[in-house]
């Protein structure tokens, strides 16, 4: 065998496991989405999908590309109602969520999430923020929507945020009557 035939043939099979490897990759990864939705929806809750935002941010011309490679994340998970203690860990596969929203369960204790090392956003109702104490566990929480409602906003969200700022520093705080 010529050399130039091993460098093809070395090029045929490492093309060959790249492509093996990306496709075992986007199964197991389409897995666990299946898994998770399914998860969710038992528990009376419901998902969207969406596009990673570097590919919404690519050229026209890339973006078809780009979302057929990436493929979409899951990007709002709504959590039904009356949840009272419940074991998050199926979400911990997931390597984006880009909002969980709680604000019509029951639980106020945020230390169930600290397993969800990827989760960025959280939107919770006031009345969940008795025991404030357990955010501290979402250290990377970038923004936390607080639902309001029954009492003005105005007179909780000074305190309210000042509150919040101590356990989360680094994270947005965005109010909503209703």
């Amino acid at each position: 065998m010529t050399k130039k035939n091993k460098i093809i043939l070395l090029c045929i099979t490492s093309l060959t496991i790249a492509i093996t490897v990306y496709f075992y990759t986007v199964w197991s990864a389409n897995k666990e989405k299946k898994k998770v939705v399914e998860w969710v929806e038992s528990h009376g809750g419901t998902v969207e999908f969406g596009y990673p935002e570097w590919v919404e941010s690519s050229p026209g011309f890339m973006r078809e590309i780009a979302k057929k490679v990436a493929g979409e994340d899951i990007i709002y998970i709504k959590m039904g109602q009356d949840i009272e203690v419940i074991d998050f860990t199926p979400l911990k596969s997931l390597k984006q969520i880009g909002l969980l929203n709680l604000s019509s369960t029951s639980i106020n204790d945020f230390s169930l999430l600290k397993d969800l090392t990827h989760l960025e956003e959280l939107g919770v109702h006031y009345s969940q923020l008795s025991n404030m104490s357990s955010l501290k566990y979402l250290s990377q929480l970038k923004v936390l929507y607080i639902k309001i409602r029954g009492i003005s906003v105005a007179e909780v969200t000074g305190r309210l945020r000042k509150k919040v700022n101590e356990i989360l520093p680094k994270c947005e705080i965005i109010f909503s009557a209703g």
